[in-house]
């Protein structure tokens, strides 16, 4: 009985603050839409997309949405425009990637792609290097080229990384949902699981990487045109460097080893912006 009136002691309008809810107060508090669009945002986009194709699109966009909002957190600038991220993300994932198919169904381009798949290492990654990695790297840098160059909009490298980083989130959620709904459902029920996962979390991260560092070059090339050929061939070919290594090693130490040094090379370049800039300045 203890239990019984100790239940109705309580007051039932703090258990069950109707009035409250109905006053929508809550909508002010900002860590509740917060705390329920991390969480249940990926319940609603599934209970509203029209078919299996868009849940795949929008839990897709669900997880970049996240990434995103991490980069932001920590490498805003000043000179960062919403409608530039947006412009980045949705450029490179539509008009950039139907370029690359078209350039993919080519020759030679198709005779690397061979190459790519090949069961050799030293083959599989000159086709990795020269097939994929250049061609996906200036996929996801096209657009940064044309940033950099606009008339009375001199950039900063530290924002062109992050525009860089939003366009490699761009690319990683097409290649994503395109592996998931065809390649990753010939696999074996675990492997398509696991892959799935890293299609969603690592492998758009790691290309945002990419193209980050792609984007530090670039940068730099607009600042000082006369350096501008070198930089750009640095710019594509060291993310083209690592995309290779990774695509050929895939899950062993060397394929996390070369993802790893791609984040510390990026977090290294972005600590070194004067030295670079003192370097690049000299006759």
């Amino acid at each position: 009985m203890r239990i019984w009136k100790d239940f109705k002691s309580l007051n039932l309008e703090l258990l069950f603050p109707w009035q409250e809810i109905k006053s929508m107060n809550w909508f002010k508090d900002r860590r509740l839409l917060y705390l329920a669009g991390v969480g249940l945002a990926p319940m609603l986009a599934l209970a509203l997309a029209p078919g299996k194709w868009a849940g795949y699109w929008l839990i897709a966009l669900y997880f970049s949405g996240l990434w995103s909002l991490f980069f932001y957190y920590l490498f805003r600038t000043p000179q960062i425009e919403n409608k530039i991220c947006a412009l980045c993300f949705f450029f490179t994932g539509i008009v950039s990637v139907a370029g690359l198919l078209i350039i993919q169904a080519a020759p030679p381009w198709t005779i690397l792609y061979q190459m790519a798949k090949s069961g050799d290492v030293f083959p599989r990654f000159v086709g990795m290097f020269l097939g994929v990695g250049i061609n996906e790297e200036i996929c996801k840098a096209a657009i940064l080229f044309w940033l950099v160059k606009r008339p009375g909009k001199l950039m900063i490298p530290q924002s062109v990384v992050f525009y860089g980083m939003m366009s490699g989130l761009g690319f990683g959620i097409y290649e994503g949902v395109d592996y998931q709904r065809n390649i990753n459902r010939a696999m074996e029920i675990d492997a398509a699981y696991f892959l799935n996962m890293l299609r969603l979390t690592s492998l758009p991260f790691l290309h945002a990487i990419w193209t980050g560092i792609a984007g530090y070059f670039i940068s730099f090339a607009a600042l000082y045109p006369r350096r501008q050929y070198g930089l750009w061939i640095v710019a594509i070919g060291i993310p083209a460097l690592f995309h290779a290594v990774y695509n050929t090693f895939g899950w062993s130490l060397v394929g996390f080893g070369s993802a790893m040094l791609s984040i510390i090379l990026l977090m290294t370049y972005l600590a070194n912006c004067v030295r670079m800039q003192k370097s690049l300045a000299k006759p």
